[in-house]
C-alpha cells in the first residue's frame, strides 16, 4: 500500500515538472521575439499570425484589448482565417 502510494506521488511530481518546463517553453519564444513590448497594436498580432505564432498573437491581442483569454482566441481565430482567405 505504501508503495503504491508513494509511486503515485512520484508520477505526480514527474508530471509537475513537465508542466512546468512545457510552461517556459512559450516565454522564451516570445521574449526571443521582444515581446511584451510597448505600444503593442494590431499590426504586432499581424505579425505574430504571419510567422505561425497563433499563441503568441493571442496574448498580445489581449494585452492590447485588455480581453479574456476566449475572446482573443475567437477574435485572433477570425484575424487567421481572413488573412488565409485574403491570401488565396
Amino acid at each position: 500500500m505504501v508503495i503504491v502510494l508513494i509511486l503515485i506521488l512520484l508520477v505526480l511530481a514527474i508530471f509537475i515538472v513537465v508542466l512546468a518546463a512545457l510552461s517556459f517553453t512559450g516565454n522564451s519564444t516570445e521574449k526571443q521575439l521582444g515581446y511584451p513590448k510597448r505600444g503593442e497594436s494590431m499590426q504586432d498580432v499581424q505579425f505574430l499570425l504571419s510567422i505561425g505564432e497563433h499563441v503568441l498573437a493571442q496574448r498580445c491581442y489581449r494585452r492590447i484589448h485588455r480581453c479574456s483569454a476566449y475572446t482573443a482566441k475567437v477574435a485572433v481565430e477570425k484575424l487567421a482565417a481572413h488573412r488565409a482567405d485574403s491570401q488565396r
